[in-house]
């Protein structure tokens, strides 16, 4: 499969509120999507990280995992080129050629805390890219999006998401960038992530 043809970046929707980040739908590739989700299911080496009842998921370093022939087009370097070309255009931003590319599962009962990912590491810009059988809303795990830590319960700015399958939000990095995964309630819930480096 050629780098052109295993994600697709048309069709993306920019939002503004509750701040800038963009909504793809059927970003990855079927086939590929497919390969991608039975290896997350049966054989991908997972690392359970928690921090108390804040953050809890299992996750992996695609570039430090052994990964299926079919696979490793996710780590090729023109692969990611045209991946943080795509991401740039749409965010209109100016990204370097460092790019992390790691996977998150989620279990039933865990969730992530509200958090920006601001901070010392330098991101500036996610892609997460959801790879769900039949998710619905009853299964939890939806990626929400606000305007503040604490937001009221009649806040306007507030965006929620469900995981659906195939489909990418991407999103920049900033201090006020709050972002959360709500409590999954059945099944494994499972996003490939992409993160990309601003020049100072």
């Amino acid at each position: 499969m050629s780098t052109m043809h295993a994600l697709t970046f048309t069709g993306g929707v920019r939002r503004a509120n509750p701040f800038l980040h963009v909504v793809i739908p059927d970003c990855i590739d079927l086939t590929l999507a497919e390969s991608l989700l039975r290896w997350f299911e049966k054989e991908a080496p997972w690392q359970f990280s928690a921090v108390d009842e804040f953050y809890q998921l299992l996750d992996m370093d695609l570039r430090g995992a052994i990964l299926p022939k079919d696979l490793r087009i996710l780590v090729d370097g023109s692969f990611l080129e045209d991946v943080r070309t795509n991401m740039a255009d749409l965010m209109n931003a100016r990204l370097t050629s460092k790019i992390d590319v790691t996977a998150h599962k989620m279990q039933v009962g865990c969730r992530i805390g509200t958090h920006t990912d601001h901070g010392s590491l330098g991101q500036t810009h996610r892609l997460l890219i959801h790879l769900n059988r039949g998710w619905t809303a009853e299964d939890g795990g939806l990626l929400m999006l606000l305007d503040e830590e604490r937001p009221s319960p009649q806040s306007r700015n507030l965006r929620c998401y469900l995981p659906h399958h195939r489909r990418a939000i991407g999103f920049e990095i900033s201090p006020n960038s709050y972002h959360a995964v709500s409590t999954v309630v059945m099944g494994d819930r499972f996003a490939l992530c992409f993160s990309f480096y601003g020049h100072p």
